[in-house]
């Protein structure tokens, strides 16, 4: 448990067999991700990915449970059409799993409460009588939120 974390730098400078496997591993994942893509039918495509390759099963991603019952009944072919078109021949089966996609949520709009006229005056009261630029300008940008301003 005494081990440290072992720095990339140190990784990348070496070229460890560890980082030579991962880059193949990845080679072949991206290879059996496009054969994926190019196996499957328009709608279908649009809605996984595959993840990774463990023990001669390719774990698939879909991102929900609708197109995940798709993938698995196209099963078979998709594992004949992955291996008709890469050098991936020891596929015996597939896992699918869902992982929605997400999407960014857009930001919501920030929400302008009008001041009373009372507050909006106090506001530029205080604005007037102060001597810091920045916080002045500040003051009086704000007092513009009064109800009578709109």
């Amino acid at each position: 448990m005494n081990k440290r974390p072992v720095i990339l730098a140190d990784i990348l400078a070496k070229n460890s067999p560890d980082l030579t496997q991962i880059i193949k591993k990845t080679r072949v994942l991206n290879a059996v991700n496009h054969a994926l893509q190019q196996t499957l039918d328009a709608p279908l495509k649009n809605h996984c990915i595959a993840a990774n390759i463990e023990a001669n099963q390719l774990v698939i991603h879909a991102d929900t449970s609708a197109w995940a019952t798709r993938i698995r009944y196209e099963q078979y072919n998709i594992i004949e059409g992955i291996k008709g078109c890469t050098n991936v021949h020891f596929l015996r089966s597939i896992i699918v799993k869902v992982r929605p996609i997400s999407e960014e949520q857009p930001t919501p709009r920030r929400l302008i409460i009008p001041l009373s006229h009372t507050a909006s005056e106090n506001i530029r009261d205080t604005a007037y009588t102060i001597n810091d630029p920045q916080l002045k300008l500040a003051l009086q940008r704000l007092c513009k939120h009064s109800a009578d301003n709109e």
